[in-house]
């Protein structure tokens, strides 16, 4: 179990203007029910307080005290919206291939998901980012050509040529 020390106003916005104790553990988080987006937002907690806190994100998410927005927030842990939370693909619009990445979600989660070559567009990734997530030619073999070209401008033997080059694949 965790514990932080609160500055004043993080003290007052938590515990209330009387109160004397200065610090946030994760009993009272729970017992509380302080949600990610309440101690981020208004108690402006860090992501090394949340850390501090509880590390374990399945501990967050088993006590209801995050959704999909508390990601970046959570990143340290982190949560993973899609093996974590069981979100479905669509609600991950709106984040970017870099967002993902920091949440440690993988193409194959995604995939696995319910995610289509359709909703893959949606995502405005480019193949590079693609492949950044996990995707390969592997994948690639799955996609008709129109669906090749529709998602990445080549027809496929250039998609195959361009990840084989390595693509701009990110290096660890």
């Amino acid at each position: 179990m965790g514990i932080i020390r609160l500055s004043a106003q993080q003290n007052i916005i938590i515990h209330g203007i009387w109160s004397m104790k200065r610090t946030l553990d994760w009993e009272t988080v729970k017992e509380r029910g302080l949600t990610v987006s309440f101690l981020s937002k208004k108690a402006c907690l860090t992501e090394d307080d949340f850390f501090n806190l509880q590390s374990d994100a399945s501990e967050w998410v088993q006590n209801n005290l995050c959704c999909i927005q508390d990601c970046k927030a959570l990143s340290r842990l982190p949560l993973n919206p899609v093996s974590g939370l069981k979100v479905t693909v669509d609600k991950l619009f709106e984040f970017s291939c870099s967002d993902l990445l920091l949440f440690g979600v993988k193409y194959d989660e995604m995939k696995d998901a319910g995610m289509t070559p359709v909703m893959m567009s949606l995502f405005h990734f480019s193949l590079s980012e693609w492949m950044d997530l996990g995707f390969s030619v592997f994948h690639l073999q799955t996609l008709t050509s129109v669906e090749t070209h529709s998602l990445f401008g080549m027809d496929k033997e250039e998609t195959i040529k361009f990840m084989d080059s390595g693509g701009g694949v990110k290096s660890v």
